[in-house]
């Protein structure tokens, strides 16, 4: 998948796999042409997890957040936490509710490391969907805004994702079809 991002072949007409252009991510397999995409991918989403963990925890559980680390990298797949990262969403729309305001920055941060999700295996497409839809009913009439501002984040940050990856935006939904 690295020498395919390298080579700038097509994801979805020249490779057709579940893995898409910053695979990297998930994989953790070297190579010099994907590596800053591995880096900031992964930087991008550690912060947003701890963010929205952050954003979620009440102000006397925080010190617990510093034991994070430890408990993820215990995890069983490495599939649980690119799935935590979308579901995080609506619980930080919630606790944003429940204090009177939002949470904006952990939302973007949590919204685009979820939005690159499905640019590094595109199984991970159908969570992020599920979380969206699950942050609009949840909040469409009492948050109107916080949405939109997910939904923006989120579609702004898949487009600057795949285009950073050498991909044409006409190939985007080729790659989710096939």
């Amino acid at each position: 998948m690295n020498i395919a991002t390298a080579e700038h072949l097509r994801f979805g007409k020249d490779i057709v796999f579940t893995f898409g252009p910053l695979a990297s991510i998930y994989t953790r397999v070297y190579s010099p042409a994907t590596d800053w995409m591995m880096l900031l991918g992964s930087a991008l989403i550690a912060v947003a997890l701890f963010a929205g963990f952050f954003a979620v925890a009440s102000a006397r559980k925080r010190v617990f957040l510093l034991i994070l680390p430890v408990v993820i990298s215990l995890a069983w797949g490495r599939d649980a936490v690119f799935m935590l990262v979308p579901v995080l969403i609506p619980f930080v729309l919630h606790r944003g509710l429940q204090r009177g305001r939002a949470y904006t920055a952990a939302l973007c941060l949590l919204a685009s490391a979820s939005a690159i999700l499905p640019l590094v295996k595109g199984n991970f497409g159908l969570l992020l969907g599920l979380a969206v839809l699950v942050s609009v009913i949840m909040c469409w009439r009492v948050q109107r805004r916080s949405v939109l501002l997910i939904i923006a984040v989120a579609g702004i940050s898949l487009l600057t994702a795949w285009l950073a990856s050498g991909q044409r935006l006409l190939d985007l939904p080729g790659y989710f079809i096939a």
